[in-house]
């Protein structure tokens, strides 16, 4: 039930800190973390080979734009002057 003597500053803004509950120090079996591990390894690997495809997409890519032709501008702007 112990509060901090004064608030604290973060990037959010200031903070009044209260201690509920102290919990001891524990650590995880490697069992017991296994399928974390796993999971956080297959995640990154899937996201670089995300980012690697889209890469090689970006670089194949054409873009062409159809909504504005080159000689339909120039003749609105000698229209519109």
């Amino acid at each position: 039930g112990q509060v901090v003597s004064e608030p604290v500053e973060t990037e959010y803004g200031y903070h009044i800190i209260k201690l509920e509950k102290i919990t001891p120090e524990s650590q995880k079996s490697f069992q017991e973390a296994r399928s974390e591990i796993i999971s956080v390894l297959t995640d990154e690997s899937n996201q670089l080979k995300l980012n690697a495809f889209i890469e090689e997409a970006r670089k194949k890519a054409q873009i062409v734009n159809y909504l504005v032709k080159p000689e339909v501008s120039k003749k609105n702007e000698t229209t519109t002057k």
